[in-house]
């Protein structure tokens, strides 16, 4: 069985076409409170513990059905160590189960774990504005998932100027009012690193590659977002 990503506005609207989806695929009807169904929701997040429990369910036999159906509901809540814990079992899920995800904003997921679903969107879901929050959830990631989400922030040179022009505007703001979490060097290295793209897209370098290098240079860093202000 193929591992899926059901992509929609609507949690609601999502589960239910994620018991539609599995009752075409198994051929057979489904409800919440069947036993060969396993439902995981946020609470208030899908964690790693919950990802162990899913793994175990999944190695057994269904007890009716040929197929178990495991889904997991809001997957845009899970942690990102039940993120990376769930990547094997979703490139080679057990033959007799099913895997379904549903997300309002695949943004939250790991670039490596959509890529290992079959995606399915529900319906036309508005774009992800290049905002200043945007660098805060780079931080944490490796590499390639970095250049991935900000590839599907900015999609041309003119875009990619105006969101690194943005990120350097916001981040100097810590200069007169410190970020908590950041120290004086981390702040350095990521204006210089944001400058430095900057000035390489004002050359009309390739941005893809100004963008995957400025992924390469910023500071590997999980920090609490700050509340939005007027100015960011």
């Amino acid at each position: 069985m193929h591992s899926f990503l059901l992509i929609g506005p609507s949690p609601e609207k999502n589960l239910q076409q994620a018991l539609l989806l599995a009752q075409k695929l198994i051929q057979s009807p489904l409800t919440l409170n069947h036993p060969d169904l396993l439902l995981f929701t946020p609470h208030p997040s899908i964690t790693i513990a919950d990802v162990r429990r899913l793994k175990t369910a999944a190695s057994r036999k269904p007890y009716r059905l040929k197929t178990k159906t495991i889904v997991i509901h809001q997957a845009e809540h899970l942690t990102l160590p039940a993120q990376n814990a769930l990547l094997k079992t979703l490139e080679e899920p057990p033959s007799h189960t099913l895997l379904i995800l549903t997300t309002t904003n695949r943004h939250h997921l790991l670039p490596t774990l959509v890529s290992r679903c079959q995606q399915t969107l529900l319906s036309t879901l508005p774009p992800v504005p290049p905002s200043t929050d945007a660098l805060y959830r780079l931080l944490p990631l490796s590499v390639g998932q970095r250049f991935a989400l900000v590839s599907s922030l900015v999609a041309t040179a003119d875009q990619a100027k105006d969101w690194v022009e943005k990120q350097l505007l916001y981040w100097h703001r810590f200069l007169r009012s410190p970020h908590p979490d950041l120290s004086l060097p981390q702040l350095s290295q990521i204006l210089r690193s944001l400058a430095e793209a900057n000035r390489l897209l004002k050359k009309n370098l390739n941005h893809r590659l100004v963008l995957e290098n400025l992924c390469r240079q910023l500071p590997r860093l999980s920090l609490q977002p700050l509340p939005p202000t007027q100015n960011s």
